[in-house]
C-alpha cells in the first residue's frame, strides 16, 4: 500500500508475465551476464519416468569469467542456445555433438549482475551443426526438459514453451 497516493500495488501474476514475454527472443549475452556452463552427453531423459544418464566427462565446463566463455555462448533464448567450438574442441567431442544427440546443459547465473543465483539443469537436443568463419563450428541446442528439484515429476517438459525463468532473464538482459 502506498500511503501517499492511497493506492494498492499488486505484483504481476506469473500467467501474465508468461503471456507478455516474447517466446523466441535470442540475445547475445554481455560478459557480466555470462553463466557458468557445463555440458555433458546423456542417454535418456526424453520421458518423465527415465532420468538421464551421463555418459562421459563433460564436453564443456567453463566459468563465467573464463576467457573463452564469450566465444562459446553465442546466444540464449528460453527455448535453447547456440554454442561455438574451436575446430579442435568440436573434433574431440564430435560424436556427442551430432544432430539429434541429447545433452545435459548446466547453467548457473550468479555474481554481481544477479540479485539471486539462477541454476538450471536442462536436457536438450542438438538441432543443427554448422561451420562458420574463423574456423569455428556452431551448435544449435534446443531445450527439452528442465530438472525440478524436490518435485514430481523430476523433469518438466519445456520443448514447446521454453524455460520460463530463462525467458525472464533474457527479457531483463534485453531491457538493460
Amino acid at each position: 500500500v502506498d500511503p501517499r497516493r492511497e493506492r494498492l500495488a499488486l505484483a504481476l501474476p506469473d500467467d501474465i508475465k508468461t503471456l507478455e514475454r516474447r517466446q523466441n527472443v535470442r540475445i547475445t549475452l554481455q560478459m557480466r551476464h555470462m553463466p557458468r556452463l557445463g555440458l555433458w552427453p546423456v542417454m535418456g531423459g526424453s520421458d518423465k519416468t527415465a532420468p538421464p544418464r551421463i555418459l562421459s566427462r563433460p564436453i564443456l565446463d567453463i566459468s563465467p569469467n573464463h576467457s573463452s566463455i564469450g566465444l562459446t555462448v553465442r546466444n540464449l533464448s528460453s527455448g535453447g542456445m547456440r554454442l561455438s567450438f574451436s575446430k579442435s574442441d568440436f573434433a574431440a567431442s564430435e560424436v556427442h555433438l551430432e544432430v539429434g544427440r541429447r545433452l545435459l546443459v548446466d547453467l548457473q547465473f550468479a555474481g554481481r549482475a544477479f540479485p539471486q543465483r539462477h541454476m538450471f539443469r536442462i536436457i536438450s537436443c542438438v538441432r543443427n551443426v554448422r561451420p562458420v568463419s574463423g574456423g569455428r563450428v556452431e551448435v544449435g541446442v534446443h531445450f527439452l526438459a528442465i530438472h525440478q528439484p524436490e518435485r514430481k515429476p523430476a523433469w518438466k517438459g519445456v520443448e514447446r514453451g521454453g524455460v520460463d525463468e530463462i525467458g525472464r532473464l533474457v527479457h531483463r538482459f534485453q531491457v538493460e
